[in-house]
């Protein structure tokens, strides 16, 4: 039986602002708005946090998370470093670390399969890990400033956000072959696809429309006028919602996927820069950088109903709707955070620090 991978990370707010694609986006993600013309992102740039004195740098990074409910193991992405640790859920302990493309952005798995999806901005690659031997199968080069990824587990096809040519690159998953490319025109950051309805939904960091793309048709089918400043979407299967967090006025806006229209809009804490759904309890969970919280939406009042405070710059968090469980990466600590979704406490903290 397959699960929508629950995954969420942080592009724009997760402080590595060094990587020079963000460039364009300097006053967009300080949370100053901003407008202005978009520029194709430079990836020569070297890496280096915001927020954080050099001399207490943290040494990994942190800034994504994905979960195989069915494996119960959480795959993090540390971005100064270069790798995946791999955690067993029951131990809370790192049980691989897999080295993979530089600059790592973020990870999608196909439970169907267990293979993990890692792009990387720095050198343009997207590694394929086998989660039954934690080993690297194939590395794709996708080429153009791949941003984002994510993965039809019914289908198998597997989509990349291109910001350069501003498009969605298409792969085969059994083959990692290419498929074809969507063409967005806008400035695509983050996708994440309802399995249920062959929807995907890219959110953009400059312009205000949200694209809605047809996975069988291939081609946007509608644009959401849901306003600028969207770092990252999460999809609920089971109810056919979509959650879209914009950082600029710290909200979250929740669309009906029926009829591709903004419902509501949730007030959370300060740069909201990762959201993430358990469909099982209705509950969407989202990373506030600013204010160092998590906020709890309760999704059939859509309405805050906890705020969770936890490590420092929770970047990117995801959820095992079986255990309840919520993973966040803390990216300043070098650690996750594992809250008990029953009663919204912390329960452990894993180190992932880089080590001599």
């Amino acid at each position: 039986m397959w699960r929508v991978a629950i995954v969420s990370r942080s592009l724009s707010c997760s402080g590595s602002l060094a990587l020079a694609w963000l460039a364009a986006l300097v006053l967009f993600l300080s949370g100053c708005g901003g407008d202005g013309e978009e520029a194709v992102p430079q990836v020569t740039a070297t890496a280096t946090s915001v927020g954080t004195p050099s001399s207490e740098r943290p040494t990994a990074w942190p800034i994504a998370l994905a979960i195989n409910a069915d494996t119960k193991r959480v795959y993090v992405a540390n971005q100064y470093i270069d790798t995946i640790s791999v955690i067993d859920e029951e131990t809370n302990a790192i049980v691989a670390t897999v080295p993979v493309g530089s600059r790592p952005q973020d990870i999608a798995i196909n439970p169907s399969t267990n293979r993990i999806y890692v792009v990387a901005l720095h050198d343009d690659t997207l590694t394929v890990i086998d989660g039954d031997t934690n080993t690297v199968v194939a590395t794709v080069r996708p080429g153009h400033s791949p941003l984002d990824v994510a993965v039809n587990p019914i289908s198998g096809r597997i989509y990349v956000t291109r910001w350069a040519t501003r498009d969605l690159l298409v792969l085969d998953g059994n083959t990692n072959a290419e498929v074809g490319t969507i063409a967005l025109g806008q400035s695509p950051m983050d996708v994440q696809v309802n399995p249920s309805t062959s929807r995907l939904y890219v959110a953009n960091g400059v312009t205000e429309d949200l694209p809605v793309v047809d996975e069988d048709a291939a081609a946007v089918m509608a644009t959401i006028p849901v306003g600028p400043g969207q770092m990252d979407v999460a999809v609920n299967a089971a109810t056919n919602r979509v959650y879209v967090a914009r950082v600029p006025t710290s909200d979250i806006s929740v669309i009906d996927g029926a009829s591709n229209t903004v419902i509501a809009t949730v007030a959370v804490g300060e740069r909201p820069c990762s959201v993430a759904v358990n469909p099982d309890a209705n509950r969407i969970y989202v990373a506030n950088m600013d204010d160092d919280t998590v906020s709890v939406i309760d999704g059939a009042s859509n309405t805050v109903v906890a705020t969770i405070a936890v490590g420092n710059r929770p970047s990117s968090l995801a959820v095992d709707p079986d255990t309840g469980r919520i993973y966040v990466a803390t990216a300043d600590d070098d650690a996750v955070s594992v809250i008990d979704g029953a009663n919204n406490a912390i329960v452990a903290t894993i180190s992932v620090a880089a080590t001599p």
